[in-house]
């Protein structure tokens, strides 16, 4: 199961943060194929004077996701750039104020 944990530094625009959940579900799904377990996107608004750049408050999203254990260097760097480019898109954030993980996904406990 793939995991993105969105942190914001403000609130997201009406109607952004279900685009943001529909894309990055249908982009892991293309990439990595379809499971039986969902795509789960969670949002984490930080709180107001918590998060900065160079001493300045900060605009900045982390997007910390997670991609099939065994996934190729070259296939995690085209998925973090998609990730970062379509939430750029989506929020009018400037690309570069979008930061995105991508680690493996833990295997499934029994």
């Amino acid at each position: 199961m793939a995991v993105y944990k969105c942190l914001l530094s403000h609130p997201l625009a009406s109607g952004v943060q279900q685009r943001l959940v529909e894309g990055l579900q249908t982009m892991t799904i293309d990439r990595f194929g379809s499971t039986s377990s969902p795509v789960e996107v969670e949002f984490t608004e930080v709180e107001a004077g918590r998060w900065f750049t160079g001493a300045v408050p900060s605009s900045a999203m982390m997007v910390l996701g997670s991609v099939p254990p065994g996934t190729t260097q070259e296939v995690r760097e085209r998925h973090m750039d998609a990730v970062a480019t379509f939430v750029s898109q989506t929020t009018g954030e400037p690309l570069d104020h979008i930061m995105v993980v991508a680690a493996d996904a833990q295997p499934a406990t029994p």
